[in-house]
């Protein structure tokens, strides 16, 4: 085998392994990447839970103040009223109207908060859809088919065997290019080649065999 043949088919198994190498640190830098990817995720995610937690106890204490402020008014109403020697239906409206400004207070402060937790999911949901971008913006690690990268090697093995000597790097014949093998033929067959027409049979046996004509 020539050594430039041989030569290739070194190259041919150290491009497999060089790409497979390759395709693993592909993989691994794939992997790292959707790892941080999903850590950067959860914290901002986090810190948007903490926002609703604090949006939902801010709430709660507005209403809370709000009904204190309303128990006052209506403390306040009742005693002024009693003062000015008002009872009865006055009393009972003024206190009506104080339990509606609370509830009407307590709506404004719900709305408001339902509006800032759908952001918070909205942005939840944008987070996320960041986090599958950043993912797929690096490429997995593929790994080469070890049948192709063979197949290809023996063909360029062949071809280059084939260019510097003529014969194929996979065979096992010993004969040199145009030469010829001597096959040995037998007397009767050299002697069936050389019966000469004209001649009968019993000297056609005799000529070939060399026992005496009958």
């Amino acid at each position: 085998m020539d050594p430039l043949t041989i030569a290739v088919g070194v190259q041919g198994v150290a491009n497999y392994f060089d790409a497979k190498n390759k395709a693993e640190w592909t993989e691994y830098d794939f992997l790292q990447n959707r790892v941080t990817a999903a850590v950067a995720r959860d914290l901002k995610i986090q810190s948007l839970n903490r926002r609703a937690i604090q949006e939902a106890e801010a709430t709660a204490g507005q209403k809370f103040d709000l009904a204190i402020a309303s128990m006052e008014s209506r403390e306040a109403r009742t005693v002024a009223a009693g003062e000015a020697g008002l009872g009865g239906k006055s009393i009972d409206a003024q206190a009506n109207m104080v339990t509606a400004r609370q509830l009407r207070g307590e709506t404004v402060l719900n709305d408001n908060l339902r509006m800032m937790l759908d952001q918070i999911e909205d942005e939840k949901e944008g987070f996320n859809t960041e986090m599958m971008n950043r993912i797929n913006s690096l490429p997995r690690g593929q790994k080469p088919n070890m049948l192709m990268h063979a197949l290809n090697t023996a063909a360029n093995m062949y071809a280059t065997e084939a260019t510097m000597t003529g014969k194929s790097p996979f065979s096992t014949s010993v004969a040199s290019k145009g030469s010829t093998i001597a096959m040995p033929v037998s007397k009767k067959t050299a002697s069936i080649s050389t019966v000469q027409a004209g001649m009968t049979p019993a000297s056609t046996y005799a000529y070939i065999t060399g026992m005496p004509k009958i």
